[in-house]
């Protein structure tokens, strides 16, 4: 499973680097604001985290699920919640037709 790269973005705007979806990926978490970007093509994508074991004691942490509808641009920010507490990376699912489908990791510097 491949990390989705990642893009510091100054707030005077930078262009994400994005590149063809994977069904399922890895995010460095960590940096300032750490955000997906998806860009889909023309069916909706869905895109989950899930809250990975061993993350949360209490065990009342809800996985993230979000459908971007087709033809749109989502930015999705990513907890530290969702990060696994060995690797500091949150595991990424995407389903749906990924033709067409693109996304970058977006690193806020200013």
């Amino acid at each position: 499973m491949a990390d989705i790269a990642v893009t510091n973005v100054p707030r005077n705007g930078a262009a994400v680097a994005l590149a063809a979806a994977a069904a399922s990926a890895t995010v460095v978490i960590g940096g300032r604001r750490r955000s997906l970007v998806v860009v889909t093509g023309s069916t909706p994508t869905t895109v989950t985290c899930a809250v990975p074991s061993g993350a949360n004691g209490q065990g009342d942490l809800a996985d993230l699920s979000f459908v971007c509808a087709a033809n749109t641009f989502n930015i999705i920010r990513i907890g530290t919640k969702y990060a696994d507490p060995t690797t500091g990376k949150a595991t990424v699912a995407m389903s749906g037709a990924l033709t067409g489908v693109t996304c970058g990791v977006m690193n806020q510097t200013g």
